[in-house]
């Protein structure tokens, strides 16, 4: 999945990547998320990976996602810029587009 998310990159898009299907329990097990979206986190201004459809073989829909809009992701994101930015002037323009 990273390789794919890796060719897809393009950090001004915000992107939501659906995932849906039935999986088995191996696949489950092998299915890291949060390093997925770790290492992922720089190639889009925001990622969303929603695995509301996806099933896993003998358990059904196990995975709760938080709802998100663009508006928060947005916001999210800039928080993340702001707090890293390093001169006064970037924190400055990151400020208002925040606002």
């Amino acid at each position: 999945m990273v390789d794919f998310l890796f060719r897809l990159s393009a950090k001004e898009k915000m992107l939501k990547l659906n995932l849906c299907g039935v999986i088995s329990q191996d696949q489950y097990n092998q299915l890291k998320i949060n390093e997925i979206l770790s290492t992922c986190r720089d190639l889009f201004f925001h990622l969303i990976l929603d695995r509301k459809e996806l099933e896993v073989e003998g358990y059904g829909r196990i995975f709760l996602e938080r709802v998100e809009n663009s508006i928060d992701a947005f916001s999210k994101r800039l928080d993340t810029l702001i707090a890293d930015a390093g001169s006064d002037e970037n924190k400055k323009q990151l400020l208002e587009q925040l606002k």
